[in-house]
């Protein structure tokens, strides 16, 4: 976007600092109810120096701030009556956004929504703990024809506009699942078993619920999908802080409980995962920080034998390329089928 101020943004910049040009402005454009609850003689033009980099490269809209009080109630706001601006209320701050176009711009309402998410950021970091300030964002143009573009932020979605109007005006989706039943999660398996694992992670011990968990999925799906559990692994072992003994006797433990002698041997090849992933990470750490014990040390070529030994263990190729963080053409490396 051009960083240009064109002539007509600077004249109308200039004159609306003028305080009784500014003052009038708004008498004349903000809704009566809205206008009733704003305390002009606190109306302040916000300066530059106090709009971030970021924003100020993009706009050249006006922001001016002033007291506010809050609507009590939907009637309230509805009310045809008007009354002075009570100052023994709680004050709030309302800050006015004036963007003025010279010629019309399909994108004006993606712009001030744009600055308005960015003004709530900024007022976000100086005050985290209180609520956001309300924002009036308008459009001035002057431009030789009248304005042909909706003003309507949701036009710019096209067909989709109904759609997305229903999901960006009501409170968004929430699936907790610190509040939902067990028997409420997912029906799908793999999906359920995710849902299950970080459900129960803050409060169970392996022996109380996640050994009976493994044991169900494990049960469920053939053993050529039995890698599907080594995220989940990573992640409890991970969370509850096991040392290498302890996640190994998990790990037997496991594969004890299988039912299929053919899943207790993948399942006890996964601790050659664990013990590679974690030498494997404190290398390529090493690495990063410039130290070295060996000249083979976190090379292509010892990650590549790693990978060689896995694969022919009945890992699967993603997860065998993920875990020791190598690409597909790395991969192809290998002298073992990748497909």
């Amino acid at each position: 976007m051009s960083t240009h101020i064109s002539p007509h943004d600077k004249y109308f910049k200039t004159m609306m600092e003028y305080p009784e040009v500014s003052y009038s402005f708004i008498q004349d454009n903000l809704p009566s109810p809205l206008l009733s609850r704003i305390d002009l003689s606190s109306l302040t033009l916000v300066k530059e120096s106090m709009i971030e980099d970021s924003l100020r490269t993009q706009f050249t809209d006006l922001l001016f701030k002033a007291h506010f009080a809050p609507i009590a109630s939907l009637e309230d706001e509805k009310s045809s009556q008007i009354q002075a601006f009570d100052k023994s209320l709680e004050e709030g701050l309302i800050y006015i956004l004036i963007e003025h176009a010279s010629r019309p711009d399909k994108l004006l309402p993606f712009r001030l929504w744009k600055y308005t998410c960015g003004l709530l950021d900024r007022h976000l970091k100086t005050n985290p703990k209180g609520p956001f300030p309300l924002i009036f964002p308008m459009i001035l143009h002057s431009g030789k024809s009248p304005y042909s573009h909706s003003t309507d932020f949701f036009s710019l979605f096209g067909d989709n506009e109904h759609i997305v109007r229903n999901i960006f005006t009501n409170p968004f989706t929430l699936r907790d699942l610190a509040s939902k039943p067990d028997e409420e999660l997912s029906t799908h398996l793999k999906l359920r078993f995710v849902e299950s694992t970080m459900k129960h992670i803050w409060t169970k011990k392996w022996d109380a619920f996640f050994k009976p968990l493994f044991n169900d999925f494990v049960d469920s799906i053939p053993n050529e999908e039995i890698a599907f559990i080594l995220p989940s692994l990573y992640y409890i072992f991970h969370n509850k802080k096991m040392n290498h003994r302890e996640w190994s006797l998990c790990l037997k433990d496991l594969a004890s409980s299988s039912t299929s002698k053919e899943k207790e041997t993948t399942i006890m090849n996964m601790e050659e995962c664990f013990e590679q992933r974690g030498i494997l990470k404190g290398k390529l750490e090493g690495m990063r920080e410039g130290k070295r014990e060996g000249k083979l040390e976190g090379k292509l070529e010892e990650r590549l034998e790693i990978a060689t030994r896995l694969l022919h263990k009945g890992h699967s190729l993603d997860h065998v390329a993920d875990l020791l963080d190598l690409s597909l053409e790395e991969m192809k490396m290998l002298n073992h089928p990748t497909h």
